[in-house]
């Protein structure tokens, strides 16, 4: 804020049209490893109003956010990173194509050793008559 008041960044649309940015929020996490900081997580956030330049009214509010996980650093790599993998596009930019055998498990619970003998003893009783 500047004086108590949104900062706000007027962004070029075509006529009649403009689109203004209302808020804008960065926020790093690093993470020791090995002795040297490494990015562990980043989060962006913004908001814009698209307004109509001749009428002043609102038309839109947006807002978006968007995160970086780093869950893999390789601090003894021996080759340079590959050209296209970089951060010069958006995350978003950057997604692979839908991988159905990683997605399939990932972040699914853990079944416990309780869990096991609760349903084996709910598979017992549906089998009796």
């Amino acid at each position: 804020m500047v004086n108590g008041e949104f900062y706000r960044r007027y962004l070029n649309l075509p006529d009649p049209y403009g689109q203004q940015e209302t808020s804008f929020t960065m926020l790093f996490e690093f993470r020791e490893f090995e002795g040297k900081m490494y990015l562990k997580y980043q989060r962006e956030e913004d908001t814009y109003n698209l307004f109509n330049k001749t009428t002043n009214a609102i038309i839109l509010k947006q807002s978006f956010m968007k995160e970086l996980f780093v869950n893999n650093v390789l601090p003894h790599q021996t080759h340079a990173p590959d050209a296209t993998m970089n951060m010069n596009r958006s995350v978003e930019g950057q997604a692979k194509p839908y991988n159905e055998a990683f997605w399939k498990y990932y972040n699914a619970p853990v079944e416990t050793a309780r869990d096991s003998q609760i349903l084996k003893a709910l598979s017992e009783m549906e089998s009796k008559p």
